[in-house]
C-alpha cells in the first residue's frame, strides 16, 4: 500500500532549521515563531537548533512538552572570547565568499531573519533557514491564547495581593556592557502600583544576592524568591500588581496580563517599549501597560 504522498513529501525535504539565542525568554517567543511556520507551512518539518553562543553561555530550557511538534538540537558553541575584537575583525569581511553564498541564498528564499511581520510575509515554502527574532512581531489572539496554556494560565484559580517584581540579574551582575534597572529607579515605579507596602521580588539569582543588591526596606513586607521561569512567570501574571524589569519574561508576563485582562498595574522599563508596544498591538489593553 503507497504511503501518503504529503506525509512522503514532508519526509523527503529538508526541515526548516529556526535557531535560537538567549534564555527562557527569547526560546519562548522563537517557540511562538515556530508554531506560526508551522501553521503556515504544516507540510514542512520544524526543527530548532539552541544555540549555547552568546555573551554568556544559554542553554535550552523548555520542557519536552513545549517541543513536541518539532525536533531540536544544542549546539554547544559558545566560547570565551573578546566580544570587542571578534566585532573588529568582522569587520571588512563582507567580501568573503561565505557572506557571498549567504546573500545569495536570501536573494532566492532559502534563507531568511524574518525580523519583522513583512519579512514573514515575504517567506516561501521552501525557506530552508531563519533566525528567531521577535521584536517586531504583533501576536495573534490565538498565540497569546496559547503562551497562556503553556504557562498554565487558562483558568486561573490563584492571586497575590501584593506587587510582584521580576528583577532581572543573571549575567547582568558583572558584564561590563550591560546593567540591571537601578533599585531607585524600581522604587520610585512602585509609587505608581496600590500596594507597594507588600511585594514579591522574583529573580534569576538566589535570595541572598537579591537581597542585598536591594538593600534594607523597612517600609515595605518583602519576600525574596528565586522560582523555575514558568512558575516565576504566573505569579507575576497572577499578583496584583506587576513591575517588570528589561528582560523578556517581563514582555511575557505583560502579554498574559493583558490578555487575561488583570486589573491591577503593569509597569515596564522604557527601553523595552518597542517590542512590547509591538507584540501587543492587537490587545486594545496595551494602554493599560505604563513604562518608567
Amino acid at each position: 500500500m503507497q504511503g501518503n504522498p504529503s506525509i512522503i513529501f514532508k519526509k523527503l525535504i529538508p526541515p526548516i532549521r529556526v535557531h535560537v539565542w538567549g534564555g527562557f525568554g527569547s526560546q519562548i517567543f522563537a517557540l511562538l515563531i515556530c508554531r506560526r511556520l508551522l501553521k503556515l507551512y504544516p507540510f514542512r518539518r520544524i526543527k530548532i537548533v539552541f544555540h549555547s553562543s552568546g555573551v554568556t553561555e544559554r542553554l535550552s530550557e523548555l520542557p519536552s512538552r513545549f517541543l513536541q511538534d518539532f525536533t531540536s538540537i544544542q549546539k554547544r558553541d559558545y566560547r570565551v572570547q573578546n566580544i570587542q575584537m571578534t566585532s573588529l575583525n568582522s569587520v571588512g569581511s563582507s567580501t568573503t565568499l561565505s557572506t557571498i553564498v549567504k546573500k545569495t541564498l536570501k536573494r532566492f528564499g532559502f534563507l531568511s531573519e524574518i525580523a519583522n511581520e513583512q519579512e514573514f510575509s515575504n517567506l516561501r515554502w521552501w525557506l530552508l533557514s531563519t533566525r528567531g527574532h521577535y521584536t517586531d512581531y504583533v501576536y495573534e489572539f490565538e498565540e497569546l491564547d496559547y503562551l497562556l496554556e503553556i504557562m498554565d494560565l487558562a483558568n486561573p484559580s490563584d492571586s497575590f495581593q501584593g506587587v510582584a517584581i521580576h528583577f532581572r540579574l543573571g549575567d547582568l551582575t558583572h558584564l561590563q556592557s550591560k546593567s540591571f534597572i537601578p533599585i531607585k529607579r524600581i522604587r520610585n515605579a512602585l509609587l505608581l502600583t496600590t500596594k507597594s507596602d507588600n511585594l514579591r521580588i522574583y529573580s534569576d539569582s538566589n535570595p541572598e544576592i537579591c537581597s542585598g543588591i536591594w538593600g534594607e526596606d523597612i517600609e515595605r513586607r518583602i519576600s525574596f524568591r528565586s522560582e523555575s521561569p514558568i512558575a516565576t512567570i504566573r505569579s507575576c501574571v497572577l499578583s496584583e500588581d506587576f513591575v517588570g524589569t528589561n528582560s523578556k519574561i517581563s514582555i511575557i508576563v505583560a502579554l498574559c496580563r493583558l490578555r487575561l485582562k488583570r486589573s491591577g498595574s503593569t509597569l515596564l522599563p522604557y527601553e523595552i517599549i518597542h517590542q512590547a508596544r509591538t507584540n501587543a498591538a492587537n490587545v486594545k489593553e496595551t494602554l493599560k501597560v505604563h513604562y518608567y
